[in-house]
């Protein structure tokens, strides 16, 4: 209990500096001169792991003497070993990427330090054998304590929402080609009269998704409350994408709406988003299952649709899907964790579910 107290405590501090961070447009200076450079330079290995397949030079960045390091560390690894299988089995190769590193508020005192850190990666990719080049992005916000031993500053605790899968033995199962074009009898047709704007919608969802990229500024729309400090920030998200005015530009209802920074749970609930959006109408579910049922399906899903992922009978996540990349595969945003125009399966392993949504009005 004691470790589930300590690890709750740090993810409450992490996601509560998160939303100031979402909301607050200065960045604070960090009093400890010698901690900025410290902080790049670890969030360089990490991501130069995280790119190579290679963990090795990781065990020089975590304090693996205290159990908090030691899961910090092996999460990590986790997302070393996760990403790198993945890329094999959709026949990926990074080819540059784009990392900028924030520091939101940071201090030390003698041999221990603590810092809250942003960092904003946008990758461009290919498929092996072709050279059309696409783009995606994450972010990432941080709660870190750092300890000062042998002359390094090492991580003791490391808190943040990811985007990415962590897993020490990956399950990534093997790509199902995506359909090059919808067929046009499977795709489902929108509710006579809609007023969707699923091009408004795309374009909101991609300049507010949180990560710096495009027409992205980095940041949440401020009109918004953020409920990643409440567990979570996707479902709100995904329903601004679909109501709000400069959006999808859906009217909300009874039961799905928001108001004075408050929203109903079919607001800012995974499940009972989908479920509002089901069973009242709003959206038809093309598909639910597993990778090798929905991914022969995905043809039927439009932009401004809806992806819902499904963990031990629950829905915890929803993503925004924004379009294809060059190569024809689904890609998403989504808030908590924030991505770009990611693949839409990237994360997920084989045991996972997934809700194909399509939204009719």
């Amino acid at each position: 209990m004691r470790r589930l107290a300590w690890f709750l405590f740090g993810l409450t501090l992490a996601v509560a500096l998160c939303a100031s961070f979402h909301d607050t447009p200065a960045i604070f200076s960090v009093p400890h001169p010698g901690l900025e450079p410290v902080l790049h330079e670890i969030a360089g290995i990490r991501l130069r792991c995280l790119l190579s397949g290679d963990a090795r030079d990781l065990e020089g960045v975590y304090d693996t003497t205290t159990v908090s390091g030691t899961w910090a560390f092996e999460h990590e690894v986790g997302r070393v070993r996760y990403f790198r299988e993945w890329l094999s089995k959709r026949l990926i190769e990074v080819v540059s990427v784009d990392s900028s590193l924030k520091t939101i508020d940071a201090g030390a005192g003698g041999e221990q330090a603590w810092a809250s850190i942003c960092h904003n990666v946008v990758l461009t990719y290919r498929r092996r054998q072709s050279q059309a080049l696409n783009h995606m992005g994450v972010r990432t916000v941080h709660w870190m304590e750092l300890v000062r031993m042998d002359g390094r500053w090492l991580i003791r605790k490391d808190w943040f929402w990811d985007p990415l899968g962590s897993s020490s033995r990956p399950r990534v199962p093997a790509e199902i080609e995506p359909a090059t074009a919808p067929d046009p009898d499977e795709v489902p047709v929108a509710a006579s009269g809609s007023s969707y704007n699923r091009t408004a919608a795309v374009e909101y969802a991609d300049r507010y998704c949180g990560v710096k990229t495009g027409t992205s500024t980095g940041r949440y729309n401020p009109r918004y409350r953020d409920f990643t400090n409440l567990g979570g920030d996707c479902a709100n998200f995904a329903s601004q994408v679909l109501a709000d005015r400069e959006a999808g530009g859906l009217p909300m209802d009874g039961g799905w709406f928001y108001e004075a920074g408050e929203g109903t749970d079919a607001w800012i609930r995974s499940g009972g988003f989908v479920g509002h959006m089901l069973y009242n109408g709003r959206a038809t579910l093309v598909k639910r299952g597993k990778y090798s049922a929905v991914a022969p399906l995905l043809s039927r899903l439009q932009p401004g649709d809806i992806i819902a992922y499904e963990e031990l009978g629950a829905v915890k996540h929803v993503c925004v899907v924004t379009g294809r990349d060059a190569d024809g595969r689904v890609v998403v945003n989504s808030h908590t964790a924030d991505r770009y125009h990611v693949p839409w399966d990237l994360g997920s392993e084989d045991d996972h579910v997934f809700w194909l949504i399509h939204i009719t009005g």
